[in-house]
């Protein structure tokens, strides 16, 4: 869409283009301001990722749940 993730011009373009409930979406990633940029916007649901590479420490996030490996999600989202 030609935005970085934390310009709100992405989150509108991206609900327009593809027609996504902010309410009802997830959005996982493992930067706490983009993180941030997506709740703003409206996204109900921000995840952070606590360990994206194994071979440094894991992050902690002040504002947003976290977890180390979001693939433990998708048995109970299905």
């Amino acid at each position: 869409f030609g935005y970085p993730k934390e310009d709100q011009r992405l989150w509108h373009a991206v609900a327009e283009e593809t027609g996504m409930s902010a309410e009802k979406t997830l959005f996982i990633d493992d930067s706490e301001p983009i993180l941030d940029a997506a709740a703003q916007f409206g996204i109900r649901y921000c995840l952070g990722v606590t360990n994206p590479d194994s071979g440094i420490a894991e992050k902690q996030y002040a504002r947003h749940p976290s977890l180390n490996d979001y693939r433990r999600l998708i048995p109970s989202l299905m």
